[in-house]
């Protein structure tokens, strides 16, 4: 998995020499781009959730910039360090989404809208 250094032109000029190569961020640990063999950039990062090493795909170049990606995953970071897994799972101790419960609530014109169906 070769390190470079990044910038837009560097990406116009990748090639993959298998079927799918990745590209690593000097500047960004964990921050990378994927080529496939037709030529197809996408922008990834890698981490690790309770242990299992995940990836993330942030977008295709060039219709996402370097540094739209860039900010992207920096954001990204920034929720895995506090403990929010950008892909869904949650971490051990944190609600899911999922596990809260919806009731009934109403409008901002009193008009009732119901909770999800439940079978009891």
């Amino acid at each position: 998995m070769p390190r470079i250094r990044m910038t837009e032109r560097t990406l116009q000029s990748l090639r993959a020499e298998t079927d799918q190569q990745a590209f690593w961020d000097q500047s960004l640990p964990r921050f990378g781009v994927r080529v496939s063999l037709g030529g197809r950039k996408t922008f990834c990062i890698r981490y690790r959730v309770n242990g299992k090493r995940r990836r993330m795909s942030l977008g295709h170049f060039p219709y996402i910039k370097l540094g739209e990606a860039r900010d992207r995953a920096k954001e990204l970071f920034g929720q895995i360090a506090r403990g929010i897994d950008p892909q869904g799972s949650p971490s051990p101790g944190l609600p899911s989404p999922s596990s809260q419960t919806c009731t009934s609530s109403s409008t901002p014109s009193g008009r009732s809208v119901p909770g999800p169906r439940t079978s009891e």
